[in-house]
């Protein structure tokens, strides 16, 4: 079959380190296209095994079918494959037993869906009916509010909802969702004495390109730290900012522009001068522009998620998607708007799927993994195929690494009009 109009997109790579006992896997931004690729720099950032936070179960709050418009279910019922995770918005483990148990007084209810998956959801003081099931977790006091968070007493937005009853859910920050679960969680057992936490830009905001983006963390219990600090934004599209000594001169945070397309993750590493001791977070963020947009994101394996070796490792890029946006939103379209812009975008279905308004999808949408490139070893393999005809194969299946050490691991997706 020919193609016609064919775009890629080389928007993840993961590095997989494979030890004799565990393994530590991390993703970052490979913001190349299909002219060339470079891995020298990219290898040199992803090799650093700091570390990081990762989603177990008992980090779930809920799951997600997807970061927009999404259905919600609950841990272990739930093959959904967005997870909302507590360590990674609070930046510590909840170490207590039992986090998703409800308390007797339903004081740490987060939401209540209408099933243990594939569920819309209502706000927590409503009444349960029957087939409806409470969300709890740990210590979390939630309320739903018209507006953000009030980060001033320790509030983190959890999700958007689309309305206070059966409603769907968006991870995403989007207009249409400014129904904000907002929590507060006291625990402090899963705290270190340097602990830092990305606040801006907010777990997958989006922007547009050219739009200058704000970087600010914060420090836990920095009055009380003895030493200064030292900080490295790592930005994702290959660029790195370090700042040497930025407690004492109040300059930890910083600004940047995204002049490409993509789906981008951020980390941030502070290191505690005279000391060995490290923080790190990271978020995860998306970059439109005016016409086609194109986003191959990676949901399996986690951020951060430690892989013991001999383990198959379960790879998964079902949550990419293609946009079209524009000034305005097209007549029959349910759109949604990229905040400070003037951009209009609606979601393309998955192939043979259909879409918000009723419409059967009319594309083909190409994936492309490419493992250990470059490295003429036995994990040195490529894998193509698309959404139509191939999903299990190619979308999400088990890879087992031969060797220990190093792997790499890339997906492109391609977007081919289908007339």
């Amino acid at each position: 079959m020919e193609k016609r109009n064919i775009y890629f997109l080389v928007a993840i790579s993961l590095a997989i380190v494979i030890f004799p006992i565990l393994g530590v896997i991390a993703q970052s931004n490979d913001n190349l296209n299909n002219t060339g690729m470079n891995n020298t720099d990219n290898t040199a950032i992803l090799n650093n095994t700091d570390s990081l936070s990762t989603c177990i179960d008992s980090q779930v709050i809920l799951t997600l079918s997807g970061l927009t418009n999404a259905h919600a279910g609950i841990i272990g019922s739930s093959n959904h494959s967005v997870k909302i995770c507590y360590n990674s918005i609070f930046n510590k483990q909840y170490t207590l037993n039992n986090s998703q148990v409800c308390k007797n007084d339903s004081s740490n209810t987060v939401l209540i869906l209408s099933g243990g998956k594939n569920a819309h959801a209502k706000v927590s003081n409503m009444t349960l009916n029957s087939g409806d099931i409470p969300v709890c977790y740990g210590d979390l006091s939630c309320k739903v509010v018209l507006g953000g968070c009030n980060s001033s007493i320790g509030e983190k937005r959890i999700i958007g909802l689309s309305d206070y009853d059966d409603a769907h859910l968006s991870f995403s920050i989007l207009q249409g969702y400014e129904k904000n679960l907002c929590c507060t969680s006291a625990f402090t057992g899963g705290n270190t004495s340097l602990s830092i936490n990305i606040i801006k830009p907010k777990m997958w905001e989006n922007f547009t390109i050219s739009q200058l983006v704000d970087f600010e963390i914060e420090i836990a219990n920095s009055s009380s730290l003895t030493n200064d600090l030292d900080i490295i934004w790592d930005f994702g599209d290959g660029n790195i900012t370090n700042i040497n000594s930025c407690l004492s001169q109040n300059k930890c945070n910083t600004k940047h522009i995204y002049p490409s397309q993509a789906h981008y993750i951020i980390k941030a590493k502070v290191t505690r001068q005279n000391s060995s001791e490290t923080s790190t977070d990271h978020v995860e963020i998306l970059i439109y522009e005016d016409g086609l947009n194109k986003f191959a994101i990676i949901s399996k394996p986690a951020f951060g998620e430690e892989i013991a070796s001999n383990t198959p490792v379960k790879f998964n890029g079902n949550q990419s998607f293609i946009a079209q946006c524009g000034s305005s939103c097209p007549t029959g379209k349910t759109c949604y708007t990229i905040p400070n812009s003037q951009l209009s975008c609606y979601n393309f279905a998955k192939p043979n799927r259909i879409d918000l308004n009723g419409t059967l999808s009319d594309y083909f949408f190409w994936f492309n993994w490419t493992f250990d490139k470059g490295k003429n070893n036995a994990d040195d393999k490529n894998i193509i195929g698309n959404w139509n005809l191939n999903y299990t194969g190619v979308v999400e299946f088990d890879r087992t690494f031969f060797a220990e050490g190093n792997h790499t691991a890339i997906l492109r997706v391609g977007y081919e009009p289908s007339s």
